[in-house]
C-alpha cells in the first residue's frame, strides 16, 4: 500500500478500487454503463466445499436450504504486486487457485481484488507484461484495476486488457463525457450451470493521490463509488437477471463496510487495498472479504443461492504453504522472464537491510538510510526524503550478497529523482505531513508513524496530538534548521507532485525544480549499493520518535567533582513514566553523536540518568543542544501504543553555557524576568461549528511596539483556521493570510497601548471551525516581537488546544468530553454523564453517526465501538 503527501499514504497513498461480481447497470449523470462482458461456462468438477470439512476462520452464517438451492464458490485474491517476479510463489498462488477451483463440483468464480500489475522487480524491464502473462495462466473471471495497476499510466491499461484473456474492470473513473478508460468493461456477467453473477469495478477518491497519473490532466474524475455501485447492482438484478452480484472492491475493508452500508443488492465485496487477513463476515447484510496480499492466501467463500435470496453457507481464507501444488505453467512464465541482469550482484551487506513495511513505516531503516544516501549522493543535494510506501517486498536482506533483484523488489517503481528547492519552514512541514500519531484513526490500527526515510536531516517526532510540534528539533547537516534559508532537497519523482495546499498552502510541484536525475530510484541505490560495498552502516537516529516531553533537566554533579568519573542530569516526572529500559537512555546532539547512559534511576518523581563525565563535556561542547532519549513504560498510555512495547521520552539537557544547578535537581527552568511569554487559548468546538481562539501576551515586561505572528493547528483534520485579524489595541495592522490550518498576522502599537509589564494583552484572535472529533494542537510562530525600545524580544510560548466534538447523537445537543481523555462521555450533551448517555450509546450503538465517530466513543479502548463500551460507559457512572 502506498502513502502520498495528502495524508495521508498507510502507514507511501494508493488508489482505490471496487470490483463488484455484478452485472451491468447505468450510473446516474455523466457515468455510463457502457458495454459489458458476458461469459457462460460449465462447472467445475470436484467436491463440495462444506463436504470436504472445510470450515469459516472467522464467524459464518448459516442458511436454511430450499429445494431449489444452488451452492455458488467465490475464490478471490488481491494485491499479487511483489510476488509477480518470484516463479515458486506464482507458482504455488496459481496451482492453489486451479486445485481450489477443482475442489468444488457447483458452480465457482474467481474475482481479483486489483494491484496485480505492478510493483516487482520485473517492473523496470517488463512493466505489464510478466504478470499478465501469468493471471491468464490462472483463469480469473474478472480483474479490478487497482492504484498500481495504473503504475505505468492509463494509457497502457488497454494494451494489457488486450493481452489478458479476462476483463479487466473500472466502473467510476470516467471523463466529463461518461467514457472510462480505454481497455476497461464497467462490468461483466459470469454465468455458471444456470447461476448469473455480476461483476462491476469500483474505485474511491484516494486512487488519485496514490497514482502518480493525473486524473484532472488526463480529463478523468471518480466517480461516488457507492452511488456508482448502488445503481449498477440495482439495475443488474433487476434488468440483467443477475442472481448474485459481487464487489471487487480496492478500497480496503473500513470503506467495503461503508459500500455495504450505503447500497443495496451487493452480496459480496472481494475487497483489497489495506492486505489484510479479513474471512468472510457479514455487514448490513452483505459479505465482505479481502486475502492479505502477494499470493500467499486465496479467500474462498460459499453462497446459498435460491430465486429469492443469496446467503452465507461457510467462509474461509486459505494459506498458500510451501507445499501447495506448483502450475509449472505459470512458474516457468515468470521464470523465463527473469532476465539474468536480475539474478547479478550489486554488492555486499554486513548489516540486515529491512524492506519490510512495517519497520520502514514506523522508523528510519538502515535500507531506507541507504536508499536515501544514494539520492543525495547521485544528486549532491543537501537532503533526501523518500516516501516509505515506495520501499516495498515486505522482507529482509540479510547479511550477504545483495542482488538486483533485492534491490529492485525492494524499489520496483518507475520513480527517477527530483530535486525541489524547498525553505526550512517547508522542509519541516514536509517532514510532518506524513507523520501519524496515536490519536488518529489509522494510527490506532497501526502505531505512530513518520511514514519516511531521509538523509542530510535529523528531527524528532511526536506522537500525540496537544503536545507541541509534529515535528522539532530538526537538523541540516548537524545544523539547526533555518526557517528561512533555503535547502536543495531530493525526492522520487512520485512526491514530486505532492501537495499540501489544503494544510500548508503550497505543494512540491510549485516549488522551484533545481534539477531532474531520471536516473529510477533503484538504479541509484543499486549503484550506490556497488560503490560502498560492503554496507557496514545500520540505524543512525536520523528520526526519533517521542511519547512524552520532559522539559530541561539539571546537571547534578559537573565533571570537576563527579564520583567515579560519572555526571549526572536529573529531571522530574509524572507518575505514569515507569520501568525505565537502561540500554535505551542515550544523548544526542544536533549531529547524531550519541553516548549511552552508565546507569538510570527512577524515584521521588525524578529521573536521574548518569554519563561518563569526560564523554559528557565533549559532546555538550560540541553542541548547543543535547537531548536525553528512553524507552519506559506509561501507565497513562500504554494501552494504546501499538506496535511498539514501550514509550519513548524526551528532555533536554543544559549547555554549558546555562550553568548547572548542583542542588535539588526539580528541572525547573529559573524564571527570566526580560522574557516575553505568549499563550494561546484551548477551546471546544462542535463539528461545523465555530469558535475563537487568543494569542495572549501573559507578560510583557518592556512593552510592545509592534510585531508578526503566525498561528497554526497542526491537524486541519480536526479544525481549520476559517478567519484572524490582529487584536483591537493595535493602529496599524497587515493582513491577515489565512490558510485552513492557520493564519499569519502583523502589527504596530502606534498609540502605546501595551505598556511596560503589560500582563494581559491580545495579540490575535482566530475563528477556527470544527471539523471531526478530536483534538488538535494550535502553536504559534513568533516571526517578530520587538520592545517599545526597539530590541527584539525573547519569547517563551505556550501552545493551546482546540478539541472538536462529534455530530449530536440525539436532541441536537453536541456530544461533551468533560473529562478532556478523548472520548465523549456525555453523549446526550446535557452537560453531565448520567444513565441517560448509557441508554442513548446502547440503542445508537450501529448507527452511522456513531460507527462513524468510534474513536469517540471507545471507552474500553480496543479501537472500535462494542456492548463492552456500553458497559464501561455504565461502570464510570
Amino acid at each position: 500500500m502506498t502513502r502520498t503527501g495528502t495524508r495521508s499514504g498507510r502507514r507511501t497513498l494508493v488508489a482505490l478500487v471496487a470490483v463488484i461480481l455484478v452485472v451491468a447497470a447505468t450510473p446516474l449523470g455523466a457515468v455510463s454503463v457502457g458495454a459489458a462482458t458476458t461469459q457462460q461456462t460449465a462447472g467445475n468438477a470436484g467436491k463440495n466445499l462444506a463436504s470436504a470439512g472445510n470450515t469459516a476462520q472467522d464467524t459464518t452464517i448459516e442458511s436454511s436450504a430450499s429445494r431449489n438451492a444452488t451452492t455458488l464458490t467465490i475464490l478471490s485474491y488481491n494485491d499479487v504486486q511483489t510476488a509477480a517476479s518470484d516463479p515458486d510463489a506464482m507458482g504455488r498462488f496459481v496451482g492453489t487457485l486451479h486445485e481450489r477451483r477443482a475442489a468444488h463440483d457447483n458452480p465457482t468464480v474467481v474475482v481479483g481484488g486489483g494491484d496485480q500489475v505492478s510493483p516487482s522487480s520485473l517492473s523496470p524491464v517488463s512493466q505489464w507484461r510478466v504478470p499478465v502473462r501469468t493471471l491468464n495462466v490462472a483463469n480469473p473471471d474478472a480483474e479490478v484495476v487497482g492504484n498500481h495497476d495504473l503504475d505505468y499510466g492509463f494509457e497502457p491499461v488497454e494494451n494489457y486488457s488486450e493481452a489478458s484473456e479476462f476483463p479487466w474492470l473500472a466502473a467510476n473513473v470516467v471523463r466529463e463525457d461518461g467514457e472510462t478508460i480505454p481497455g476497461t468493461e464497467n462490468y461483466t456477467i459470469v454465468e455458471r450451470d444456470g447461476v448469473r453473477v455480476g461483476v462491476v469495478g469500483l474505485v474511491d477518491e484516494a486512487i488519485e493521490p496514490k497514482t502518480a497519473v493525473d486524473f484532472e490532466e488526463h480529463g478523468y474524475r471518480v466517480a461516488d463509488y457507492s452511488e456508482v455501485g448502488g445503481r449498477i447492482a440495482t439495475k443488474l438484478k433487476t434488468e440483467e437477471d443477475v442472481d448474485v452480484v459481487v464487489a471487487a472492491a480496492h478500497i480496503g475493508v473500513p470503506d467495503s463496510k461503508e459500500l455495504a452500508r450505503e447500497t443495496e443488492n451487493i452480496d459480496v465485496i472481494v475487497t483489497g487495498d489495506d492486505e489484510i487477513d479479513y474471512p468472510p463476515r457479514e455487514t448490513s447484510g452483505t459479505v465482505i472479504t479481502e486475502a492479505t496480499a502477494r499470493g500467499e492466501y486465496v479467500g474462498e467463500l460459499n453462497l446459498t443461492v435460491t430465486e429469492d435470496s443469496v446467503r452465507m453457507e461457510s467462509g474461509r481464507i486459505v494459506e498458500v504453504t510451501d507445499d501447495a501444488s506448483v502450475d509449472e505453467t505459470a512458474r516457468d512464465v515468470v521464470a523465463e522472464a527473469r532476465s539474468d541482469q536480475l539474478s547479478k550482484r550489486v554488492g555486499r551487506t554486513n548489516v540486515p537491510l529491512d524492506s519490510t513495511f512495517s519497520s520502514n513505516y514506523h522508523d528510519e531503516t538502515a535500507w531506507g538510510n541507504l536508499v536515501t544516501d544514494a539520492f543525495r549522493n547521485e544528486t549532491g543535494a543537501e537532503v533526501a526524503v523518500t516516501n516509505a510506501g515506495g520501499i516495498r517486498g515486505d522482507f529482509v536482506m540479510e547479511p550477504g550478497p545483495v542482488t538486483y533483484d533485492d534491490v529492485y523488489t525492494s524499489l520496483p517503481f518507475g520513480n527517477y529523482l527530483v530535486t525541489k528547492e524547498l525553505t526550512g519552514e517547508q522542509l519541516r512541514e514536509l517532514l510532518a505531513s506524513q507523520v501519524i500519531t496515536l490519536d488518529s484513526e489509522e494510527g490506532q490500527q497501526y502505531g505512530a508513524e513518520p511514514s519516511l526515510q531521509v538523509s542530510g536531516v535529523t528531527y524528532e517526532f511526536a506522537t500525540r496530538e496537544g503536545s507541541g510540534p509534529l515535528v522539532r528539533d530538526v537538523a541540516v547537516d548537524g545544523e539547526p534548521l533555518r526557517e528561512n534559508a533555503t535547502y536543495a532537497v531530493t525526492v522520487n519523482s512520485y512526491m514530486a507532485d505532492w501537495s499540501f495546499e489544503d494544510r500548508y498552502g503550497w505543494s512540491l510541484a510549485d516549488r522551484p525544480t533545481v534539477g531532474t536525475d531520471y536516473t529510477l530510484y533503484g538504479t541509484a541505490a543499486a549503484n550506490y549499493v556497488n560503490h560502498t560495498s560492503p554496507v557496514e552502516r545500520d540505524g543512525e537516529d536520523r528520526i526519533r520518535r517521542v511519547d512524552r516531553e520532559l522539559g530541561t533537566g539539571t546537571v547534578v554533579e559537573d565533571a570537576a567533582n563527579a564520583t567515579n568519573g560519572t555526571v549526572a542530569v536529573r529531571f522530574a516526572v509524572p507518575d505514569a513514566v515507569t520501568n525505565p529500559t537502561e540500554s535505551t537512555f542515550r544523548l544526542e546532539n544536533e549531529t547524531s553523536a550519541v553516548l549511552s547512559a552508565e546507569s538510570i534511576s527512577l524515584g521521588d518523581g525524578n529521573l536521574t540518568a548518569r554519563f561518563d563525565a569526560t564523554a559528557f563535556e565533549a559532546l555538550r561542547a560540541n553542541s548547543d543542544d543535547v537531548q536525553l532519549y528512553g524507552a519506559y513504560d506509561d501507565a497513562e498510555h500504554g494501552d494504546s501504543l501499538v506496535y511498539r512495547d514501550q514509550a519513548v521520552l524526551n528532555g533536554a539537557v543544559p549547555s554549558g553555557e546555562d550553568g548547572d544547578d548542583g542542588g535539588d535537581g526539580t528541572g525547573e527552568d529559573a524564571p527570566d524576568d526580560a522574557a516575553a511569554t505568549l499563550e494561546i487559548s484551548s477551546v471546544s468546538v462542535s463539528e461545523g461549528e465555530t469558535a475563537t481562539v487568543a494569542v495572549n501576551a501573559s507578560s510583557l515586561p518592556d512593552g510592545l511596539s509592534g510585531g508578526q505572528v503566525a498561528v497554526s493547528v497542526s491537524d486541519p483534520s480536526v479544525a481549520t483556521v476559517t478567519d484572524a485579524s490582529a487584536g483591537d489595541a493595535f493602529g496599524l495592522t497587515a493582513g491577515p493570510n489565512v490558510t485552513d490550518d492557520g493564519a499569519v498576522v502583523r502589527f504596530a502599537d502606534l498609540d502605546g497601548a501595551v505598556q511596560p509589564g503589560a500582563t494581559d494583552a491580545t495579540l490575535a484572535t482566530l475563528t477556527v471551525a470544527g471539523e471531526s472529533a478530536g483534538t488538535t494542537n494550535v502553536t504559534v510562530r513568533v516571526d517578530a516581537l520587538d520592545g517599545e525600545n526597539g530590541t527584539a524580544l525573547d519569547v517563551a510560548t505556550r501552545n493551546g488546544t482546540v478539541t472538536t466534538g462529534p455530530p449530536p447523537v440525539v436532541s441536537g445537543r453536541s456530544p461533551a468530553d468533560h473529562d478532556h481523555d478523548g472520548t465523549f462521555e456525555d453523549l446526550n450533551g446535557n452537560g453531565r454523564l448520567d444513565y441517560d448517555d448509557v441508554v442513548t450509546l446502547f440503542e445508537h450503538i450501529e448507527s452511522g453517526v456513531v460507527e462513524d465517530h468510534h474513536s469517540a466513543y471507545d471507552f474500553n479502548g480496543n479501537g472500535r465501538v462494542d456492548y463492552e463500551d456500553v458497559v464501561t460507559l455504565y461502570e464510570a457512572l
